[in-house]
């Protein structure tokens, strides 16, 4: 009887050490799970400021070299869209954009940044740049 208490006890502790070992490893496993989404949406999260920063710069470029037709326009890039919206009051100018990240119709993820500055000898000098969400 002894004998079969010895391999009982050795069989329960062995399953105790299994049970802990593998609860170790689904944690492990749901904390990368957990980091891994956190980088995937940082990452949307800085494409689309990215493509902001970029609608910004081509709506600078177009009002440097008189092509801005439009004050407000949508313009696809990359793998999502930014949104212009472009005012101008006496000598003071404000370019504001959107970027968008897309899932085919669904936006991921969008930030927003404002450019605010004056228009000196036919040339737009940014004065402030206000970073959105």
């Amino acid at each position: 009887m002894k004998g079969r208490t010895k391999k009982g006890s050795v069989l329960l502790t062995l399953l105790i050490v299994i049970f802990i070992i593998s609860t170790m490893l689904a944690l492990v496993f749901s904390t990368i799970l957990f980091l891994q989404r956190k980088i995937v949406n940082q990452i949307k999260q800085l494409d689309a400021k990215l493509i902001t920063e970029a609608g910004i710069d081509e709506c600078l470029y177009k009002l440097q070299n008189g092509q801005l037709i439009y004050y407000t326009y949508d313009e696809e890039f990359s793998n999502g869209k930014y949104k212009i919206r472009y005012m101008e009051f006496e000598d003071t100018f404000t370019i504001e954009c959107t970027g968008f990240i897309l899932n085919d119709e669904n936006v991921i993820s969008k930030y927003r940044a404002t450019v605010r500055g004056e228009i000196i000898d036919e040339r737009y000098v940014i004065k402030k740049y206000i970073r959105g969400f």
